[in-house]
C-alpha cells in the first residue's frame, strides 16, 4: 500500500515539474513577446515624432481654416477665430 502511495507521490511531482517547466516557457515566451513589442512602439514613436518635428518646421507649410459644409460646424469655427 505505501510503495503505490509513494508511486503515485512521484508521478504527481513528476506531472508538476513537467507542468511547471511549460508554465516557465510560456511566461518566457510571454516576456519576449512583450518586450519585442514595446521595443516596435518605441521604434515607431521615435520615427513618427521625428517626421512630426521635420513636418512642422518646414517653411513651405501654411495651414488654412475651410468652413466645413455642415452648418452647425462653421459656428464653432467662426466663434473661436
Amino acid at each position: 500500500m505505501k510503495s503505490d502511495v509513494l508511486d503515485t507521490g512521484k508521478a504527481r511531482c513528476e506531472k508538476y515539474e513537467a507542468n511547471n517547466a511549460r508554465v516557465a516557457w510560456f511566461s518566457l515566451m510571454s516576456l519576449g513577446v512583450c518586450l519585442s513589442v514595446a521595443g516596435e512602439q518605441i521604434r515607431y514613436r521615435k520615427q513618427y515624432f521625428h517626421q512630426e518635428s521635420t513636418f512642422k518646421h518646414s517653411a513651405s507649410m501654411k495651414i488654412t481654416i475651410v468652413a466645413s459644409p455642415i452648418p452647425t460646424l462653421n459656428k464653432g469655427i467662426s466663434s473661436s477665430l
